[in-house]
């Protein structure tokens, strides 16, 4: 690459800037369980079977997948803020020295909805797992947060899926709202739902571990993949662990 000629015009469609854009929109988002958390799509399973049931879950895979399959707006990652003292100097110069460094734990969803509401059935029972609106106890028989909480996986990658340009791992999540507000509505307004449904989270990691979490996530497209070009070794069913 001519580094002199991009300079000048930062045109990299040229012969010797010929250089591929970053493209948004395709990226991937999927809640994942740990060594930490073995127990939590079991135990939101058996809350959505005592509160609702859900055609769309036949087994705890299927949470993580339904969440995955309907989520359509990307997290917006928390941006740290690095605080600073300013110390006074003589004859009022100041100078600054850096302090402490400030970042949010929650982030935000979109997911859109499908007949029989599935995103709100698990997000509720999730939520009400952890404290029921009703008695406002946790309806877990062994509290502990590694009962309930669970990691997210972002992922961004090139458009065909599957080569990984960034990746982000969210540890400690559980949604903060109970979202049934949502199904508010008025004869006047008709049209496709949209949830943002807000969570929270201890730590956000960019690294190679986060990038490695990614790479495992993300086997299932291309299992995915081998399937819909007609490869062997991809039966639907398996791959996407639903009755179809």
């Amino acid at each position: 690459m001519s580094w002199n000629t991009a300079i000048l015009n930062r045109n990299f469609g040229l012969d010797v800037n010929r250089e591929d854009a970053y493209v948004t929109g395709y990226f991937f988002g999927l809640f994942s369980d740990s060594a930490e958390t073995p127990n939590t799509f079991k135990n939101i399973r058996k809350s959505l079977d005592e509160m609702y049931g859900c055609d769309y879950v036949k087994g705890p895979d299927d949470i993580k997948y339904v969440l995955a399959a309907f989520l359509t707006g990307a997290p917006t990652l928390p941006s740290g803020t690095l605080n600073f003292d300013t110390i006074q100097a003589m004859g009022g110069t100041k100078w600054g020295v850096a302090s402490n460094v400030d970042y949010g734990d929650t982030f935000t969803l979109h997911f859109v909805e499908m007949s029989g509401i599935p995103i709100i059935k698990i997000i509720s029972a999730w939520f009400n797992m952890i404290r029921d609106r009703n008695s406002g106890r946790s309806r877990l028989k062994n509290y502990a947060k590694t009962e309930f909480s669970l990691d997210f996986v972002y992922a961004t990658t090139r458009p065909n899926g599957t080569e990984i340009e960034f990746a982000a791992l969210f540890t400690g999540c559980y949604p903060l709202k109970d979202p049934l507000d949502l199904l508010s509505g008025d004869v006047a307004t008709v049209g496709q739902l949209g949830l943002d449904i807000d969570f929270h989270f201890d730590r956000v990691w960019v690294d190679d571990h986060a990038r490695c979490r990614a790479e495992s996530e993300l086997k299932l497209i291309e299992k995915y993949d081998k399937y819909y070009q007609g490869k062997s070794g991809a039966d639907p069913k398996a791959v996407f662990k639903i009755d179809m």
